[in-house]
């Protein structure tokens, strides 16, 4: 387990590196393994690239998201525009059933509700709608359809994990009750978590995602 100091050292770095990151606004901070970013950026798509180029750095355990979204100029502006703006996206978005997720806008902070088929939709619209201009926050209260499970859920989802590339699934275990899975074990960092959980969101049939599993060890 790489220590704190390269661990900060690495973060800042990926920081750097990322394109939708302005690294110079972000400070970043690292205790046994937790990284905490806090400072200003000016759109919360930045806010976001910053949290996942935190979390893929090797050796980060956790990410504690004090950055703050300060829109320049007039930016802190319309809530109607943002919202027809979301609109559009959701409109255009072909995984979706026409009206299938609805959005509030309450000076820049946006609330998403509905319903979906999949978990991988919900993360899907999330990610879309935080590429608009004039978004400060964003809260994912999209539902997901209950739909006929797999056959055998488990082993779907037990041969997802174990065809990532860069992941040792052999650490984690995964319990089924009805819709809902959860899972316990470890990985090895929150980048790895990410990966885990990208897999079972796109698996059909998972309405919640109940993720007990530990960092590091």
């Amino acid at each position: 387990m790489p220590d704190d100091r390269k661990i900060k050292d690495d973060v800042i770095d990926e920081l750097r590196w990322d394109p939708l990151v302005e690294e110079t606004r972000i400070g970043v901070s690292v205790e046994d393994g937790a990284v905490t970013l806090d400072g200003s950026v000016p759109h919360y798509l930045a806010k976001r690239a910053a949290l996942d180029a935190a979390g893929r750095v090797r050796g980060v355990l956790a990410v504690a998201d004090e950055i703050a979204v300060r829109l320049p100029g007039d930016e802190g502006t319309r809530d109607e525009e943002v919202a027809r703006k979301i609109a559009h996206v959701l409109e255009w978005n072909v995984a979706l059933p026409e009206g299938a997720v609805k959005a509030r806008v309450d000076e820049g902070h946006v609330v998403l509700t509905g319903t979906v088929d999949t978990l991988a939709q919900k993360a899907l619209v999330a990610e879309q709608v935080s590429f608009i201009r004039g978004v400060r926050s964003l809260d994912n209260e999209i539902g997901v359809r209950t739909k006929p499970l797999l056959r055998d859920l488990e082993r779907h989802i037990s041969a997802a994990l174990h065809r990532r590339a860069h992941l040792d699934g052999g650490g984690i275990r995964i319990e089924v009750d009805k819709e809902r899975v959860r899972l316990t074990g470890h990985v090895r960092d929150a980048a790895q978590r990410r990966l885990v959980e990208r897999a079972v969101w796109a698996t059909p049939g998972v309405a919640v995602l109940d993720d007990r599993l530990t960092v590091g060890g």
